[in-house]
């Protein structure tokens, strides 16, 4: 029951952390299509607004963002057109507007014939939506016509904005592109959509997620492992020569080891391995001959931390009352160590090794942008220049999701290392 309980207090605790962030991060000056390299037009400005649902109350974003909000289909009725070729006479669907006449008719091909030169993709076709509502003929606004044709809407003609151009197709034939928008107005955070990215407009959240998060998960869990492989062993030894010189070399070691930051390290650690022996690769993410510098370079910071946590663990616990208990009863000193002050001693590395590990996983911009290593890292610290909030927010709610399931893997660890812990 305690961790089915601490599951369930997740869902709020996500909620929390993604209304903070989206308000906080969608309160922030200026627009996600600032930084491009041309500035585009108010017309375009105002497609792209429209496009990603800029334009409406920050409530009703957040709202659409979870999934509780979504487009409604348009339903429009007219002639179901041929599955490829041109905008023809009988092309045109309508929704609460009075008919056209043919001459009307021929006048809205013509221009539409000079705006639109490329063909539609195979298994689409472009036809007209005729209307009065704005909200209807906005871009990108889901249309399903009534032989359950699904589309979406792709623009106006400037001559005439009462007439928008849909591209529509078979539903066994959706386009990607389809897909997407048709998707984008259905799903949401309870289904798992992280959003489309901002600013690689081609790809998704989850796409990038996909791609990138098995990268620095590999690199997290090596410098995670390293991490602890250098850092118990020096914490242990300190411990056992404690106000010995092997204590104070330890410790300065492991204090120098988090006081210099990884961007000082990597060039020293590149310049000598790689530059002067020639024994490693500069950098790039091939083999694993290329995941052993950025794994030293970011583990060295936490194994000083490690060290100093292990040491004062192990130094409390061999001051013990128990552990006198068992040298008067003659106890070997291994046995002490190994056997009764160790499982104990490891407790305050175990508590920090969950914020750690969910920190690793994540990415760490400074040593996947020296390395040039293609992770998360890179990722979200560029969304966070370029607004691109639904990126920002989706990388934060994986951390936190990270974060909430190692603690409970942390937990659930406390009671096997001490019995006097309960979970209740």
């Amino acid at each position: 029951m305690y961790f089915l309980r601490r599951i369930l207090q997740m869902i709020p605790v996500l909620l929390v952390v993604s209304f903070i962030g989206f308000m906080l991060l969608r309160a922030m000056p200026g627009n996600p299509f600032d930084s491009e390299r041309k500035p585009a037009t108010p017309e375009i400005e105002r497609n792209l607004q429209a496009k990603f649902h800029l334009d409406e109350s920050l409530w009703k974003q957040y709202l659409r963002y979870l999934g509780v909000v979504g487009d409604a289909y348009v339903n429009v009725s007219g002639v179901a057109p041929a599955e490829t070729g041109r905008m023809q006479e009988n092309d045109f669907f309508q929704t609460d507007s009075q008919p056209l006449s043919d001459a009307e008719k021929k006048e809205i091909i013509q221009l539409a014939d000079q705006t639109y030169t490329d063909p539609a993709p195979v298994g689409t076709k472009r036809v007209f939506l005729i209307g009065k509502d704005s909200e209807t003929l906005r871009t990108n606004a889901p249309v399903r016509t009534e032989d359950e044709r699904v589309g979406y809407v792709e623009g106006r003609l400037k001559a005439k904005p009462n007439v928008a151009i849909v591209r529509l197709t078979q539903p066994d034939l959706v386009s990607a592109e389809v897909k997407a928008s048709v998707k984008w107005a259905k799903s949401g955070l309870i289904n798992g959509d992280l959003g489309p990215s901002l600013k690689y407009r081609n790809h998704t959240v989850n796409d990038i997620v996909k791609q990138c998060l098995p990268v620095s998960m590999t690199l997290g869990l090596l410098a995670f492992f390293f991490a602890m492989a250098t850092g118990i062993p020096l914490g242990c030894y300190m411990a056992l020569r404690r106000g010995e010189w092997g204590d104070y070399v330890g410790g300065f070691v492991a204090m120098l080891s988090f006081c210099i930051p990884s961007i000082v390290i990597a060039p020293l650690l590149i310049l000598w391995l790689a530059v002067k022996l020639k024994i490693l690769p500069i950098a790039l993410w091939e083999s694993p001959w290329h995941a052993i510098l950025p794994t030293m370079v970011l583990g060295l910071y936490f194994s000083g931390r490690i060290a100093r946590l292990m040491r004062e663990g192990l130094s409390t616990t061999l001051n013990a009352e128990f552990i006198t208990t068992a040298r008067a009863k003659g106890v070997s000193e291994s046995a002490i160590l190994w056997k009764h002050a160790f499982r104990l001693a490891i407790l305050p590395v175990l508590s920090y090794s969950g914020p750690l590990l969910a920190d690793l996983l994540t990415g760490s911009f400074v040593v996947e942008n020296i390395f040039q290593i293609p992770g998360l890292g890179v990722f979200f610290i560029n969304s966070i220049f370029n607004k691109d909030y639904l990126m920002t927010v989706g990388l934060v709610l994986l951390y936190a999701l990270l974060l909430l399931v190692i603690n409970l893997l942390v937990d659930a660890s406390y009671s096997l290392l001490d019995r006097r812990v309960r979970n209740e």
